[in-house]
């Protein structure tokens, strides 16, 4: 995941520049023409007909003014410039898009405005390969059963369902690894700060093959999982998949706000330390506040500038214009931990933005997305710390993805840093079962160890 920085450019950053500290979308002019329903607008060799220019007038009357306006080029390429998108109107814009014949395909200079983003664009078909399901899942359903589409990818996935239903009114999503060091660290995290003994709304986000978490998944009904490959690098990452699964899963299953349900819900990763009395007191300020710009929708270590996506191919984040042609993405706050209101993954779910959107790799970024669409800004909040120290040497080790212990293999004795949490609300690269241990009890908790062999 991407890195922002006051001072070093992020991955996803042009090298050469920090991009200015804009948060406005320009509305596009459209060059093949299609709405969020994919009605195909007819164009004639030449221009619009009469019938289309009604159309399209009347789809965007406000009141008693007609907002009708047309980019004239070349005779292929009449297209609509539309007003803002309205969220109270539930109207997306039609968006101009770039088709990349290849990978490095560029626009041409000023296909796009400067501010440009894929928001509003819509997928047509899943990026990448439908998985197959396995013919046992047919044969012998459960109830915690399901399919769900994400960026026109459907996905078949397993979830707790009473577990969720009974959640509460905070959920915790943790990426994590099937296997590997993945079933290591979600247990440092059950015995610390998701012990039922201080919170029951934790859930672990997995991929890979059933037979690999079935019986974790059985023994301990907190793991989330789609039956996607584990792929974490490319741009056929299952990152986005488990994080927008994850949101519309819970949304799906919970209760309601009324009835009990969860109100907020973050996500983070399985090397994070989440503070989880302060996160609730956080958000019980912004549930009491009276202003409704205090409250909280979509919140975290969200820089207010829009960055551009690295067409470096050396890159560790090298976006194609095929995946991604605009010249910058929407707002969004950083991967290690961000939150959701309820309201807005209603919004999201509902709304089938989180069906069409159009795919994106990098799981922070489809939440900016899926965030823009819905007509909602992130909120930078305090307390979310991306890194440990926040040193160059720190930036640059995870810039170029070196392990921290490879960072800092010739001065350990200050690796890992001061385990105090008692400010923050989310702590990002936790090193290890001990560097968890210390901050949880930096808190004055006490651990409840839960690394007992599941039973076969």
């Amino acid at each position: 995941m991407p890195l922002l920085s006051r001072h070093i450019a992020s991955p996803r950053i042009a090298p050469d520049r920090i991009p200015e500290a804009k948060s406005s979308h320009q509305n596009e002019p459209s060059s093949t023409i299609k709405d969020v329903n994919k009605k195909q607008w007819s164009k004639k060799r030449g221009c619009f007909s009469l019938n289309n220019l009604v159309r399209a007038s009347a789809i965007y009357i406000v009141g008693m003014v007609t907002f009708t306006c047309f980019h004239y080029s070349a005779c292929d390429d009449h297209s609509i410039e539309l007003p803002p998108f309205d969220a109270e109107k539930e109207q997306l814009p039609i968006v101009k898009v770039w088709k990349a014949k290849a990978p490095w395909d560029a626009p041409p200079e000023n296909f796009y405005s400067a501010d440009a983003t894929g928001s509003f664009a819509n997928c047509e078909r899943s990026f990448t390969p439908i998985h197959e399901r396995d013919a046992s899942f047919d044969t012998n359903p459960t109830p915690d059963d399901g399919t769900i589409k994400v960026s026109c990818h459907n996905i078949f996935y397993r979830a707790p369902r009473e577990a969720i239903k009974n959640a509460g009114k905070l959920i915790v999503g943790v990426l994590s690894a099937a296997s590997g060091s993945g079933p290591s660290r979600r247990n440092y995290i059950r015995s610390t700060w998701a012990s039922h003994e201080y919170f029951k709304g934790t859930f672990f986000l997995v991929a890979g093959p059933w037979e690999d978490i079935k019986e974790e998944f059985m023994f301990y009904r907190d793991l989330i999982w789609i039956n996607e490959d584990e792929v974490y690098q490319g741009e056929q990452s299952v990152l986005t998949y488990k994080t927008i699964s994850f949101f519309g899963i819970i949304h799906e299953w919970a209760n309601s706000v009324e009835g009990g349900g969860f109100k907020h819900a973050i996500k983070t990763d399985d090397d994070s330390y989440v503070n989880v009395e302060k996160l609730r007191k956080k958000l019980m300020s912004s549930d009491t506040s009276e202003s409704a710009e205090d409250e909280l929708h979509y919140f975290g270590q969200c820089p207010q500038f829009q960055v551009l996506p690295s067409r470096d191919k050396e890159n560790k984040w090298p976006v194609t214009y095929q995946t991604y042609p605009e010249p910058k993405f929407p707002l969004y706050c950083q991967g290690a931990g961000f939150g959701l209101s309820r309201y807005l993954i209603q919004k999201a779910a509902e709304k089938n933005h989180i069906a069409n959107f159009r795919y994106m790799p990098f799981e922070d970024v489809s939440i900016g997305i899926l965030a823009e669409r819905s007509g909602y800004k992130s909120t930078m909040i305090a307390g979310v710390h991306v890194f440990r120290v926040d040193t160059p040497k720190e930036r640059d080790c995870v810039n170029r993805a070196i392990p921290m212990t490879e960072c800092y293999k010739d001065d350990l004795a200050n690796w890992p840093p001061d385990a105090k949490i008692a400010n923050k609300i989310i702590q990002h690269r936790v090193a290890d079962r001990q560097d968890m241990i210390n901050i949880h009890k930096s808190l004055d908790l006490k651990v409840n160890w839960v690394g007992v062999p599941i039973p076969k």
